[in-house]
């Protein structure tokens, strides 16, 4: 919310809420079914994926996405 108030976009995105836009990615972050570029614990914490994913992902783990609340195809 802060970043989308500092440009001035405050009404419009920065909610997951009824009305304001909606862009966002769906992340697989263990390699169960593709190579996703690094190591996987069963006993690995949220915050421990998603550190990982930010420092080691890239698109092979990126499983859906959403521009203006609209699912896009992913190309492959």
């Amino acid at each position: 919310m802060g970043s989308a108030s500092a440009l001035g976009l405050g009404d419009v995105v920065g909610k997951l809420e009824v009305g304001f836009e909606f862009d966002a990615i769906q992340v697989e972050t263990n390699s169960g079914d593709h190579d996703g570029g690094w190591d996987y614990f069963p006993d690995d914490d949220v915050e421990t994926l998603v550190e990982k994913w930010v420092n080691l992902g890239d698109e092979r783990n990126i499983k859906r996405v959403w521009v203006q609340g609209k699912e896009v195809t992913v190309p492959r």
